[in-house]
């Protein structure tokens, strides 16, 4: 009787270990990054032509069935992290594209990012508009879906094209005046670096990348917790700032969501600026300039300002 239950608890458990196998790949995926890191100027507004990225699967935004919100509820608070958890990853996070058996085409995004404090949305969404993709040859590549993330200091745009053909080795991005004149070209070989994810080492958020203030926020956490940052540097800043890092203020409030693109600061070029603001009860004690540039998949601190102290 023992021999017998065991034999079937075997075959539930390979039967669940096949599932899990099989649920687990579907959360791998490959996507080609091409970095193109250039700036054009648009009237009085700098532009940052930041990547393009292909891949040939889709998101599959239905997630989760109406019937996961009603358990939820109806869960333990601990238990509800953990089922929604377990519901996610026993699910399709991605889709092939259903005219794609050869694998022939992907679909490439163009990011781009635009650093100016609030931001028109109306004056984001031309811009979008007006920048277009060429291949090799002078044919438009259609874009088929536009999308913006409008932030108080930073905004962020990109354009798909639905049916892009891998075998292209070269393209043109053009920005186009409102005459429909091309007034700048930044011609692209697509040199592709392969990144791979998977549901423990998930692909982020499209504008993750593209934002500054992540490794200044980073910096932040990492200071507050006494943990090691010097990762953060690009090498030339490790000596040089460190020490004005030592002060007493980290455990303050800080503010540090304003970001402004400066171009060229000492020997650098394309460089970004970061003001972080040390208050405690709510009232202004410190400042501190945090410089950074982008290196092609995150952006590093080349230096830090000494303490500004305004408040004692």
């Amino acid at each position: 009787m023992k021999k017998r239950w065991f034999q079937v608890l075997l075959v539930i458990v390979s039967i669940w270990l096949v599932i899990t196998i099989y649920f687990y790949n579907q959360h791998k995926i490959s996507i080609n990054r091409c970095v193109i890191d250039k700036h054009i100027a648009y009237e009085n507004t700098i532009i940052k032509i930041d990547e393009l990225v292909v891949t040939d699967h889709e998101k599959n935004y239905v997630m989760f069935d109406s019937w996961h919100f009603k358990v939820v509820p109806r869960l333990p608070g601990f238990l509800q992290k953990p089922f929604l958890l377990t519901s996610s990853f026993y699910r399709k996070p991605y889709k092939e594209l259903e005219y794609n058996e050869d694998h022939k085409f992907g679909i490439m995004s163009l990011k781009a990012t635009i650093f100016e404090k609030n931001l028109d949305p109306e004056y984001l969404h031309n811009i979008n508009e007006k920048i277009h993709l060429m291949d090799d040859q002078g044919n438009y590549l259609p874009t088929t879906e536009n999308g913006t993330d409008n932030e108080d200091y930073i905004s962020f745009f990109y354009k798909k094209n639905k049916r892009f053909d891998k075998s292209i080795e070269n393209i043109n991005i053009v920005l186009k005046d409102d005459k429909d004149n091309i007034v700048t070209t930044i011609p692209v070989n697509l040199k592709w670096q392969i990144e791979n994810y998977n549901y423990f080492n998930r692909m982020p958020n499209w504008n993750f990348y593209l934002d500054p203030r992540n490794t200044v926020r980073e910096l932040i956490i990492r200071k507050k917790s006494d943990e090691d940052y010097l990762d953060l540097f690009q090498e030339q800043g490790q000596k040089i700032d460190s020490e004005n890092l030592n002060h007493d203020y980290w455990q303050d409030t800080i503010h540090s969501e304003s970001i402004n693109y400066i171009g060229n600061y000492k020997e650098w070029e394309n460089v970004y600026l970061s003001e972080l603001e040390f208050k405690k009860d709510n009232v202004l004690e410190s400042k501190q300039k945090t410089y950074l540039i982008d290196t092609g998949k995150t952006f590093k601190i080349i230096e830090i300002s000494p303490l500004q102290v305004v408040y004692e």
